[in-house]
């Protein structure tokens, strides 16, 4: 999840941040209302945001992700700092490091990285840099137990979650104009992820014994009612 601009509505400055918020608050109350289900957040690492979730998103039961690929850009900004940038062993250290995150050993990485720093005599711009590294990956560590995450099934990637997105909303963008409100265009993006899911038998089969029972209340009545025939 990325911040987005303010806007400003009748002289009054609205917090794109606080909207979305407000708005994820509402769906998680309705699709959890007794917050009995964990709660993910996976976004980047800007701290406004998390400061955000903090404020809006109060369950109790709630697990915080930071977005792997935001994690593994900085760890080829440390490797480069050992390394040739983009040399064979760059990439070997990436690999490395990347093993290390997915495995939760954040904290020997950053050990492995104060060592390496020390033995090579780091100073200046170039330490100042690297400390900057450190103090990122220690300020989220506690969202970096990916080998925890894995083992559940949950996505450590946001682009993962887009690109599912993306699948969903691939609707025509004239069917959704012509729903002409919003409730028809969630409507028709309900039916495409039915139809992704691979529930639209049920769903039909659902619908159909909804319909008649809607339709047909008394039905039961008709068929246990005796039909004489005429003489």
């Amino acid at each position: 999840m990325r911040a987005s601009l303010n806007t400003e509505r009748d002289g009054e400055v609205i917090k794109a941040t606080q909207v979305i918020f407000d708005w994820m608050t509402c769906e998680i109350k309705q699709r959890n209302p007794q917050a009995i289900k964990t709660l993910v957040v996976l976004m980047d690492g800007q701290a406004s945001l998390w400061e955000q979730s903090v404020r809006s998103l109060t369950q109790s039961n709630r697990l915080e992700i930071l977005d792997l690929l935001h994690v593994t850009s900085r760890i080829w900004t440390a490797a480069h700092l050992f390394c040739e940038p983009n040399s064979n062993d760059a990439i070997a250290l990436v690999k490395d490091y990347v093993l290390l995150t997915l495995q939760g050993k954040v904290g020997e990485m950053i050990e492995i990285w104060q060592k390496m720093a020390k033995n090579r005599r780091f100073k200046g711009q170039k330490q100042e840099y690297l400390q900057k590294l450190i103090n990122y990956f220690e300020n989220n560590k506690n969202r970096m137990r990916y080998d925890i995450y894995l083992a559940a099934g949950i996505p450590l990637l946001l682009e993962l979650l887009k690109a599912l997105v993306g699948m969903l909303l691939k609707t025509d963008r004239n069917e959704l104009v012509c729903a002409g409100q919003f409730r028809g265009a969630q409507a028709m993006l309900e039916l495409r992820s039915t139809y992704l899911n691979r529930d639209w038998d049920k769903f039909i089969k659902f619908r159909i014994q909804n319909q008649h029972e809607r339709l047909y209340p008394y039905r039961s009545l008709v068929e246990t009612t005796p039909w004489p025939m005429a003489a």
